[in-house]
């Protein structure tokens, strides 16, 4: 007896259970198919995600407009704001009159991605008209590093052509493995530096102007500081003469 009892309130437990799910499939059908529910995804905390759009309209446009009377730390963080999203490490601006230009001075910044920290990146807003920045972002090459930092920025005329290029000087850490007691531990970093170059094209007044990196340079690797690729860098290359193929009578 008391078997049945025990069955009888399962059965009307279960057909009430039935019963609600039935009411709710007959007011939202859509619930009970997977292909009609929509998710609304949550927007990331402190506004990354306009700070993520307005960088990536910066970018997209090449240019940028500077406000009347706003300061260079306000138009850059303005205009490229994922860069600054980290209050705990933000990028130092740069300004120095590497291409000549009539209306002020070019900004360069560093950065990592807010996303992906691994990768960095070197910013350039250059003036070329009243209030307007080209903007051209390039990203520093980890020299398959697990982590990659911008040690210095600096300029020099690298190929000595009257010109000064923009010199980055880039610090990466490998991590390489230690055997400890018979165990292979991947705790052991290496720092290794190297140096990217770039250079501008010349332009002619009011128009945007473009830039360019230049081949790689092996005999700047394993440079710790500026000073150090500047006493390089003052060598000329060597210039080898190509030579004549004999000629026979």
């Amino acid at each position: 007896m008391k078997y049945s009892a025990t069955c009888s309130r399962y059965s009307v437990l279960l057909l009430s259970l039935l019963c609600c799910f039935s009411c709710l499939a007959a007011v939202s059908p859509g619930l009970l198919q997977a292909d009609h529910v929509s998710f609304v995804p949550s927007s990331p905390p402190n506004g990354s995600l306009s700070a993520d759009s307005t960088e990536a309209r910066t970018l997209r446009q090449g240019v940028a407009q500077r406000q009347p009377a706003e300061s260079v730390e306000a138009f850059v963080q303005r205009v490229l704001p994922a860069s600054f999203a980290n209050p705990d490490d933000p990028p130092q601006v740069i300004q120095y009159a590497w291409r000549p230009s009539a209306f002020g001075k070019q900004l360069f910044v560093s950065a990592h991605d807010p996303h992906e920290h691994y990768r960095v990146y070197v910013f350039v807003l250059d003036p070329y008209q009243a209030d307007a920045y080209a903007v051209e972002r390039f990203e520093v090459p980890r020299e398959d590093s697990d982590l990659a930092n911008v040690a210095a920025i600096f300029f020099a005329d690298a190929n000595h052509d009257g010109r000064k290029e923009l010199l980055v000087l880039v610090n990466s850490s490998v991590v390489t493995p230690t055997v400890i007691d018979g165990m292979m531990w991947w705790q052991a970093h290496t720092d290794h530096y190297h140096t990217r170059i770039y250079g501008y094209r010349l332009a002619d007044q009011g128009q945007r102007p473009h830039y360019q990196e230049y081949p790689h340079r092996d005999d700047l690797d394993e440079l710790e500081t500026a000073a150090e690729v500047r006493q390089i860098l003052a060598i000329p290359e060597p210039k080898y003469k190509v030579r004549k193929t004999p000629r026979f009578k």
